[in-house]
């Protein structure tokens, strides 16, 4: 099939320049990195009253992101507080409505690392979450 107009030259060619950039990765230190900073998060959150993670606790069970909600606190609430702190998090239920109900929230809060993330985006989290549960609660 045959389309008129200009091809995406300028997607395909970001599209490559991606390709290239997760290729040169080394797979197994980015897990561990990104497993680590998990770990940190994780550690935080379980450590404020009447937060609940939604998944498994234990060191080194999630690679890339953790999910959460706050007693009291809308997830969307949360979120947006953390925005205007210039801290990036998801909230929603994340297209797994039916866990969500089956844990009892409406939603959930999720915090995402990839290789570009550092400890100090822990902390900036971290920093920022905790004036937000005191503004928020």
């Amino acid at each position: 099939m045959l389309e008129a107009g200009t091809p995406n030259i300028a997607g395909a060619v970001g599209f490559a320049r991606a390709c290239d950039f997760l290729a040169s990765l080394d797979r197994e230190a980015l897990q561990v990195h990104t497993r680590e900073l998990c770990n940190q998060v994780i550690d935080l959150v379980s450590s404020l009253r009447g937060a609940r993670i939604l998944g498994p606790q234990e060191p080194g069970s999630h690679d890339a992101l953790v999910s959460f909600a706050l007693d009291g606190v809308h997830p969307h609430d949360l979120a947006e507080a953390l925005g205007e702190r210039g801290v990036a998090v998801r909230a929603g239920s994340h297209c797994a409505m039916p866990i969500h109900q089956e844990l009892g929230v409406p939603a959930s809060l999720r915090v995402s690392f990839g290789a570009y993330s550092t400890e100090g985006d822990v902390e900036r989290f971290a920093g920022a979450l905790l004036e937000c549960w005191e503004e928020l609660r």
